[in-house]
C-alpha cells in the first residue's frame, strides 16, 4: 500500500494500515438471524472464586444492548484471579462493552 505521510489540503496526514486476522478456530457466537433485530447476544460471565480461561477464541453477537450486566467477557467481583486467563480473543458485533472487569 502507499503508506508513509501525504500532503491534502495543506494539511500532513499519515497513511497507514492496520492489518489484523479475527479468525479463531473456536468460535462461541449468540444467535446471528435476529442479533441486529433486537441486540440481544450472548453474554459469559465469572462469578466469585470460580476460574476463566479463554484463550484465541473468537466470541461474536454478544452483549445486550442496555442490559447491566449484560457483557461479552464479563469478570465479575472476581477478585484476585492469578489462574484467569483472557489471550488473544477476537470478539465481533458487540452490543454492550466487549471486555468488563471488576471487583
Amino acid at each position: 500500500h502507499n503508506g508513509g505521510f501525504k500532503m491534502r489540503k495543506g494539511y500532513k496526514f499519515e497513511v497507514a494500515a492496520e492489518v489484523v486476522n479475527l479468525d479463531r478456530s473456536i468460535l462461541i457466537t449468540g444467535d446471528s438471524e435476529t442479533f441486529e433485530d433486537d441486540w440481544q447476544g450472548l453474554h459469559t460471565v465469572n462469578i466469585g472464586k470460580s476460574v476463566m480461561d479463554m484463550r484465541y477464541v473468537r466470541v461474536e453477537n454478544c452483549g445486550q444492548r442496555d442490559v447491566m450486566g449484560k457483557y461479552c467477557v464479563h469478570f465479575h467481583l472476581s477478585e484476585t484471579c492469578p489462574e484467569c486467563i483472557f489471550k488473544g480473543l477476537s470478539i465481533v458485533n458487540s452490543a454492550q462493552s466487549a471486555i468488563t472487569i471488576h471487583g
